[in-house]
């Protein structure tokens, strides 16, 4: 199975500043928020690259596979630098552990209930009966068959 084989969506490897303004730019109830979870440096930006990347694909990421030029348009927006080191830690932290419920609150998303699970391991045999590539699998689930 290839990556382009995934129904996940993926960073471009070449972003416009429009699309970083667009997808990547905190708003200002973000900003208030994330002001209220976290206030040292590193920790802000950590949760902030978090929120914004968890937002355009719909899981979470850790810092080393954020395109540069995301984390330096976040730093950049929320007056903070790019340390690469100072994420490095972030991701291996505890507090980061604690910032994806967060997260998920603010965006009220929920986490898949055992309900959930069951449910999903039986659409995917129901699927394997009739469909043999793993793609296609997955895309029987993505448009509902």
């Amino acid at each position: 199975m290839q990556p382009s084989d995934t129904a996940y969506l993926r960073f471009k490897t070449r972003l416009t500043s429009t699309e970083l303004e667009r997808l990547y730019t905190p708003t200002d109830d973000e900003l208030a928020f994330c002001a209220n979870v976290t206030r040292l440096p590193t920790t802000q930006l950590g949760f902030v690259v978090l929120l914004k990347t968890f937002q355009r694909l719909g899981y979470f990421v850790l810092s080393n596979e954020v395109p540069e030029a995301i984390i330096e348009h976040i730093a950049m927006v929320i007056k903070r630098s790019s340390d690469r080191k100072g994420l490095r830690r972030y991701d291996q932290s505890k507090v980061r552990y604690k910032h994806l419920a967060s997260v998920r609150r603010f965006l009220d998303v929920k986490t898949f209930s055992a309900q959930g699970k069951t449910l999903l391991r039986a659409t995917f045999s129901e699927a394997a009966l009739t469909k043999e590539d793993v793609a296609d699998i997955a895309d029987c689930l993505l448009i509902g068959i």
